[in-house]
């Protein structure tokens, strides 16, 4: 810092600032204050909770500015100092970050409250400002550590000079992106908000379709360096207290830097951590995130991620959408069987074609062999390796449409899937009936509406070809055996991930295969261990008017 005359007056400060200073400059570490040629922040150390917890706001106005640049020597760090009259006790400063903060709304509201403020009582400002001139919200602090808290939230601190403690309160000001429609979970008919990035935004969707005092939101900081907020969701009376407790005491047993992201959550919390099926259902929409708060879930949504994560999870709420329930119940269920169907494609036929055309021609009809053994005719590549060059060709092509700009991605899909699979089938590469099955594959998995649950699935199936290719059919019935055994062992929070579809299981849940009509539901699923189970207490569905005359028969023959 070349200011000397600062620099002068750091040195001067007590033992506790000289040891916030030691553990910030090294030069510092052997003298105990500010070296003369300057301070280089980049040399400085960790700075810890209790290192700011032990330093207390001063009396003295420039020592807590001098405080609070030595604390955080940041660019964005912004002082403004007010003079109200020439004695050295009439001053007050705002310490805010740039573009954590409000700064018009600081300039136009509340720098004009405080210089009213300090002409109407010259002798109370600390006291008034904190009765009625600033925000509600405000709050008293005495430690930089409080006070440093508020100021990396978006709180603006307020120093009077003569005064041991600091104003904070909020003035939230960053950018943040307006409520859109979902990209990968878009319905026809139904709300069309999806997640932002502002936890704040978040609560309040969530809050505007759930208008109960029973929705509960507790709070945590996650994260040494990030300190980010998440939030957690869940309906009291509703919700099992044991997966709340749970669901506790794992997020406070998350300890990183960081938490950039909601994965950064669910990676730490689900219950087993090396499975390909998500153990947790991840969602962009506020409607669903009600939906499950209502069936006895628990959310999470964090500051900076436009996802929350529902939990416990089965593999019945993955394949489930919100256009299920905004449909009229036949065609939501025509058009869930037909999901469900194009699952199990996009999951068995390649490797189905392979078994079958490698190991078991017989099962073919004869002019479909004849039709398949002539496309086969010279391509180089037996069928295991053809059908795994295509599947790796079209994720390469995938992938590369992600991460190309948009106005080239169409490009590149075109490119990719006409172009260079006619080129493929001419030069005898690849043989059309490949090419046929991988295409209707690669269709089938579009219908997934979970992505989390579509990577798993992409991954099973090459699995699955391999063992076709070696084994034929047996291979890939012990595949698909392979994969019920894993799906049973599965547990989400102790929710089983497969739950049991006997008779008795299916009345009470009954909407998995079908969607069940909204008048039928009349308990919440057993799975989501709900304290509450009625959801309908006399569930009665639609009923035709009567007509004046049979109303006045009924009436005549009661009469008589």
């Amino acid at each position: 810092m070349p200011d000397t005359k600062l620099n002068r007056l750091l040195i001067e400060t007590d033992d506790v600032l000289n040891r916030l200073l030691t553990n910030m400059h090294k030069t510092a570490a052997k003298s105990a204050g500010w070296s003369e040629e300057g301070f280089d922040p980049a040399a400085g150390q960790l700075l810890g909770d209790e290192d700011l917890q032990a330093l207390p706001v001063a009396n003295d106005l420039e020592k807590n500015l001098a405080i609070c640049r030595a604390v955080m020597p940041s660019w964005d760090l912004i002082t403004h100092t007010m003079q109200f009259g020439s004695g050295p006790g009439n001053s007050a400063a705002l310490v805010y970050l740039a573009g954590m903060t409000d700064a018009k709304h600081l300039e136009k509201t509340i720098m004009p409250a405080i210089q009213r403020a300090w002409h109407d009582t010259h002798y109370d400002l600390f006291g008034s400002l904190k009765r009625a001139i600033l925000p509600t919200s405000s709050t008293e602090v005495t430690d930089f550590q409080a006070a440093l808290n508020w100021l990396l939230y978006g709180g603006v601190l307020l120093f009077v000079a003569g005064q041991g403690s600091a104003l904070a309160f909020y003035e939230r000001g960053w950018p943040t992106r307006a409520v859109e429609d979902s990209d990968s979970e878009r319905v026809v008919r139904g709300a069309h908000e999806s997640f932002v990035e502002d936890l704040l935004s978040n609560t309040a969707l969530v809050r505007h379709r759930l208008r109960s005092p029973n929705l509960i939101i507790e709070t945590i900081r996650l994260g040494r360096m990030t300190q980010t907020e998440v939030a957690l969701f869940y309906v009291r009376g509703l919700a099992s207290s044991g997966l709340v407790q749970e669901l506790r005491a794992r997020l406070q047993r998350i300890d990183i830097d960081g938490v950039l992201e909601i994965n950064y959550l669910s990676e730490n919390i689900q219950d087993s951590r090396f499975s390909l099926f998500p153990l947790i259902l991840d969602t962009e929409r506020p409607d669903r995130v009600v939906a499950g708060l209502l069936e006895g879930k628990v959310a999470v949504l964090a500051e900076g991620s436009a996802r929350a994560l529902l939990m416990p999870a089965d593999i019945i709420s993955l394949l489930q959408t919100a256009d299920d329930y905004y449909t009229a119940f036949p065609v939501a269920s025509v058009l869930r069987l037909l999901r469900i169907t194009s699952l199990l494609v996009s999951l068995f036929l390649p490797a189905l074609y392979i078994a079958v055309t490698s190991f078991h021609q017989e099962m073919l009809p004869t002019r479909l062999l004849t039709s398949v053994a002539a496309a086969r005719i010279g391509v180089p590549f037996p069928g295991l390796l053809e059908a795994v060059l295509t599947e790796l060709s079209l994720e390469v092509l995938r992938k590369a449409s992600l991460r190309m700009p948009n106005k080239l991605s169409s490009t590149i899909g075109i490119v990719g899937a006409v172009v260079l699979g006619q080129v493929a089938v001419q030069a005898g590469l690849v043989s059309p009936a490949m090419l046929i099955v991988v295409a209707v594959t690669a269709v089938a998995s579009f219908t997934n509406p979970s992505f989390a649950l579509g990577l798993s699935l992409r991954y099973l199936r090459f699995g699955l070809m391999l063992m076709a290719g070696s084994l034929g059919l047996y291979g890939l019935m012990l595949g698909s055996l392979l994969i019920l055994v894993h799906l049973n062992s599965l547990r989400s929070f102790g929710v089983p991930y497969l739950p049991p579809l006997e008779p008795s299981y299916l009345q009470t849940y009954g909407d998995f295969f079908i969607r069940r009509p909204l008048w039928r539901h009349s308990l919440r699923p057993p799975n989501q261990m709900p304290q509450n189970r009625v959801q309908q207490s006399h569930p009665i569905g639609p009923q035709s008017p009567q007509s004046d005359t049979e109303q006045g028969g009924e009436k005549d023959e009661t009469g008589s």
